[in-house]
């Protein structure tokens, strides 16, 4: 599988650089990812991609039936983690160990670790500790067949600096009750959702969300709508704030997505 992003911002520069190229395939009883593909964390929950939804170069192993274990490493680019300090860092080693549970058809749980090593300096200032260990535990308890609550949390081993950053930045969860969802295949479906997330900078590497950003705490409303077969809209507002230097913070997001 290959994905191309096409850099035209400049017409006489233009490059087109390969953003994902993989196999994916069974290999020694599992489903194996090899090369530069999408990583991404508690994927069988709604608030998954509290921690990484980036690219990875390396590799990645599942395996399992009621209890799905998930193995990742790689490499990520510098450009691909927002909590080194500066630039100039260089790649960072990226390892991964996760689960993923469904205890019953109602609830889904979901754990894993996550580790960071890069002998450049991290985002916290002191730069003593060239590993950021990020550990994460997470639910989903479905109402019904339309109305879903879910919660995740992250933790870092990293230790804000005081004066430097707010103690709250070592810490990363995100709480979202969702009704219904868009379906690609059945134009007019649509979902909703509520959340309150807060996004620190040492308990994430790039999160997915599209209305908190890195460093941000606050709310979020959401709406995706199928205009037509795979052709998707969604309108996300966020209104929160900086979770060190408390600056209000409020956001409108839109896109339109078609599906091939």
């Amino acid at each position: 599988k290959a994905d191309l992003d096409n850099d035209d911002s400049n017409s006489e520069d233009r490059k087109t650089e390969i953003e994902r190229l993989y196999a994916e395939g069974p290999l020694f009883g599992t489903t194996a990812k090899l090369g530069k593909f999408g990583a991404f964390d508690a994927g069988n929950l709604t608030n998954g991609g509290l921690i990484i939804d980036t690219e990875v170069s390396g590799a990645e192993f599942q395996f399992g039936k009621a209890l799905k274990t998930t193995l990742t490493a790689g490499r990520l680019q510098e450009d691909d983690y927002l909590g080194l300090k500066g630039t100039g860092q260089g790649a960072s080693n990226y390892t991964a160990v996760q689960f993923g549970y469904d205890a019953t058809d109602k609830l889904a749980l979901a754990a894993g670790y996550h580790n960071i090593h890069n002998s450049g300096e991290f985002i916290d200032g002191i730069g003593s500790n060239d590993t950021n260990g990020i550990w994460t535990a997470g639910f989903d308890y479905k109402f019904n067949n339309n109305l879903k609550f879910g919660g995740l949390y992250a933790g870092s081993n990293l230790e804000a600096e005081p004066g430097y950053m707010n103690s709250d930045e070592e810490n990363a969860y995100t709480a979202q009750l969702t009704y219904k969802g868009a379906k690609l295949a059945n134009p007019g479906s649509f979902g909703a959702w509520v959340a309150y997330r807060e996004i620190g900078t040492l308990a994430s590497i790039a999160p997915t969300y599209d209305g908190v950003g890195y460093g941000q705490k606050g709310t979020e409303v959401g709406v995706d709508y199928m205009l037509d077969k795979n052709i998707l809209a969604k309108v996300v507002y966020f209104d929160g704030k900086y979770i060190t230097s408390d600056v209000d913070v409020k956001k409108v997001f839109g896109r339109i997505e078609f599906n091939f």
